[in-house]
Protein backbone atom coordinates (compact mmCIF):
# COMPACT_ATOMS: atom_id res chain seq x y z
CA UNK A 1 0.00 0.00 0.00
CA UNK A 2 2.85 2.58 0.65
CA UNK A 3 5.56 0.89 -1.33
CA UNK A 4 9.09 -0.33 -0.03
CA UNK A 5 9.13 0.26 3.88
CA UNK A 6 12.23 1.51 5.05
CA UNK A 7 14.02 2.45 8.94
CA UNK A 8 13.60 6.15 9.99
CA UNK A 9 17.26 8.10 10.27
CA UNK A 10 17.85 8.67 13.50
CA UNK A 11 20.63 11.68 14.06
CA UNK A 12 23.35 10.91 16.52
CA UNK A 13 25.37 13.64 18.37
CA UNK A 14 28.94 12.66 17.84
CA UNK A 15 30.41 15.26 19.52
CA UNK A 16 29.85 18.37 21.50
CA UNK A 17 32.31 20.62 22.85
CA UNK A 18 31.94 24.41 24.04
CA UNK A 19 34.01 27.24 25.46
CA UNK A 20 32.98 28.51 29.00
CA UNK A 21 34.43 30.36 31.43
CA UNK A 22 35.63 28.12 34.42
CA UNK A 23 35.34 30.58 37.20
CA UNK A 24 33.72 34.08 38.43
CA UNK A 25 35.51 36.01 35.14
CA UNK A 26 34.35 36.42 31.72
CA UNK A 27 36.48 34.51 29.11
CA UNK A 28 37.46 35.97 26.10
CA UNK A 29 39.13 34.86 22.63
CA UNK A 30 39.95 38.24 21.20
CA UNK A 31 41.11 38.70 17.46
CA UNK A 32 44.55 40.31 17.78
CA UNK A 33 44.62 41.70 13.90
CA UNK A 34 43.16 43.16 11.00
CA UNK A 35 41.92 40.26 8.96
CA UNK A 36 44.14 37.69 9.97
CA UNK A 37 42.05 34.60 11.35
CA UNK A 38 42.06 32.72 14.16
CA UNK A 39 41.10 29.20 15.30
CA UNK A 40 37.97 29.23 17.94
CA UNK A 41 39.04 27.25 20.78
CA UNK A 42 37.17 25.04 23.00
CA UNK A 43 37.33 24.10 26.29
CA UNK A 44 34.97 21.72 27.38
CA UNK A 45 33.89 18.66 25.66
CA UNK A 46 30.88 16.84 27.27
CA UNK A 47 29.96 14.38 24.43
CA UNK A 48 32.18 12.20 21.94
CA UNK A 49 32.31 9.10 20.36
CA UNK A 50 35.50 7.27 19.11
CA UNK A 51 34.53 8.62 15.36
CA UNK A 52 35.91 11.49 15.91
CA UNK A 53 38.33 13.89 17.78
CA UNK A 54 38.69 17.26 19.10
CA UNK A 55 42.23 18.39 20.03
CA UNK A 56 41.20 21.44 22.56
CA UNK A 57 44.84 22.95 22.22
CA UNK A 58 44.55 23.61 18.42
CA UNK A 59 40.95 23.46 18.06
CA UNK A 60 41.32 20.30 14.95
CA UNK A 61 38.64 18.31 14.37
CA UNK A 62 39.87 14.99 13.21
CA UNK A 63 37.54 12.18 12.07
CA UNK A 64 38.86 8.38 12.69
CA UNK A 65 36.08 6.88 10.18
CA UNK A 66 34.34 8.28 6.98
CA UNK A 67 31.50 10.39 8.17
CA UNK A 68 28.50 11.62 6.81
CA UNK A 69 26.43 14.37 8.97
CA UNK A 70 26.10 17.80 10.00
CA UNK A 71 28.04 20.15 12.11
CA UNK A 72 26.85 23.16 13.79
CA UNK A 73 28.29 26.01 15.94
CA UNK A 74 27.07 28.71 17.96
CA UNK A 75 29.10 31.48 18.80
CA UNK A 76 28.51 34.90 20.47
CA UNK A 77 30.94 37.95 19.47
CA UNK A 78 31.41 40.86 21.51
CA UNK A 79 32.61 44.36 20.16
CA UNK A 80 33.82 46.34 23.33
CA UNK A 81 35.24 49.37 21.84
CA UNK A 82 32.71 51.82 20.18
CA UNK A 83 34.10 53.78 16.90
CA UNK A 84 33.37 55.56 13.68
CA UNK A 85 33.66 52.61 11.18
CA UNK A 86 31.23 49.83 10.41
CA UNK A 87 33.47 46.49 11.05
CA UNK A 88 32.81 42.89 10.35
CA UNK A 89 33.16 40.10 11.83
CA UNK A 90 32.79 36.17 10.82
CA UNK A 91 33.47 32.50 11.02
CA UNK A 92 34.51 29.97 8.33
CA UNK A 93 35.78 26.48 7.89
CA UNK A 94 38.78 25.44 6.97
CA UNK A 95 40.67 22.26 6.33
CA UNK A 96 43.39 20.45 6.39
CA UNK A 97 44.39 19.52 2.29
CA UNK A 98 46.57 16.24 2.57
CA UNK A 99 48.41 16.80 -0.79
CA UNK A 100 49.52 20.56 0.13
CA UNK A 101 49.90 19.76 3.33
CA UNK A 102 48.29 23.19 3.86
CA UNK A 103 45.00 24.34 6.00
CA UNK A 104 43.22 25.83 3.49
CA UNK A 105 39.76 28.09 3.55
CA UNK A 106 36.72 25.88 2.64
CA UNK A 107 34.91 27.68 -0.10
CA UNK A 108 31.82 29.04 0.40
CA UNK A 109 32.01 28.68 4.53
CA UNK A 110 32.79 32.47 5.40
CA UNK A 111 29.15 33.90 7.44
CA UNK A 112 29.91 37.31 7.96
CA UNK A 113 28.03 39.82 9.77
CA UNK A 114 28.20 43.45 10.13
CA UNK A 115 28.67 44.83 13.64
CA UNK A 116 27.22 48.67 14.49
CA UNK A 117 29.31 51.71 13.44
CA UNK A 118 28.09 53.45 16.79
CA UNK A 119 27.58 50.65 19.46
CA UNK A 120 30.17 50.44 22.49
CA UNK A 121 29.24 46.11 24.00
CA UNK A 122 27.85 45.20 21.22
CA UNK A 123 26.97 41.20 21.39
CA UNK A 124 25.44 39.32 19.01
CA UNK A 125 24.96 35.76 18.25
CA UNK A 126 25.54 33.52 14.94
CA UNK A 127 24.06 29.92 14.13
CA UNK A 128 25.94 27.89 11.58
CA UNK A 129 24.83 24.95 10.30
CA UNK A 130 26.93 23.13 7.08
CA UNK A 131 27.02 19.39 5.65
CA UNK A 132 29.59 16.94 6.22
CA UNK A 133 30.66 14.06 4.48
CA UNK A 134 34.22 13.23 4.46
CA UNK A 135 36.56 10.62 4.21
CA UNK A 136 38.88 9.23 7.91
CA UNK A 137 41.40 11.20 8.27
CA UNK A 138 39.88 14.45 6.88
CA UNK A 139 40.43 17.44 9.55
CA UNK A 140 38.99 20.52 9.58
CA UNK A 141 38.89 23.41 12.40
CA UNK A 142 36.51 26.86 12.72
CA UNK A 143 38.00 30.18 12.48
CA UNK A 144 36.87 33.70 13.06
CA UNK A 145 38.33 37.03 12.14
CA UNK A 146 37.16 40.89 11.88
CA UNK A 147 37.80 43.59 9.96
CA UNK A 148 38.98 46.21 12.84
CA UNK A 149 40.60 44.50 15.69
CA UNK A 150 41.00 47.78 17.48
CA UNK A 151 37.34 47.35 18.47
CA UNK A 152 38.42 44.37 21.05
CA UNK A 153 35.74 42.08 19.18
CA UNK A 154 35.90 38.48 20.85
CA UNK A 155 34.30 35.51 20.90
CA UNK A 156 32.84 35.56 25.08
CA UNK A 157 31.66 33.44 27.53
CA UNK A 158 30.09 35.40 30.56
CA UNK A 159 30.47 34.58 34.07
CA UNK A 160 27.68 33.65 36.51
CA UNK A 161 25.78 36.62 37.93
CA UNK A 162 22.92 37.05 39.71
CA UNK A 163 21.60 33.18 39.40
CA UNK A 164 22.35 32.69 36.14
CA UNK A 165 24.89 30.27 34.65
CA UNK A 166 27.72 31.47 32.79
CA UNK A 167 27.29 31.90 28.79
CA UNK A 168 28.97 29.74 26.01
CA UNK A 169 31.08 31.37 24.34
CA UNK A 170 30.72 28.73 21.63
CA UNK A 171 29.06 25.92 21.31
CA UNK A 172 30.12 23.25 18.33
CA UNK A 173 27.97 20.30 18.29
CA UNK A 174 28.40 17.02 15.06
CA UNK A 175 25.67 15.23 14.32
CA UNK A 176 25.86 12.07 12.19
CA UNK A 177 23.05 9.60 11.29
CA UNK A 178 22.37 6.46 12.50
CA UNK A 179 19.82 4.32 10.06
Amino acid sequence: MFGECRPFVVPKVLLRASFVTQDANDLKQTLTADYAPQTIQFNQIPLSDLAVTLDLLTGEVTFNQDFSGMATLSVSAWREQTGTSIIDWGIFVEVYDDATEAWVPYEGSLRPITLNTQTTSEKRTIDYTISVDVKAGSKFRWRHYTSDSSKQVSIISFAAANGLPSSAGAIFSLWGVKP
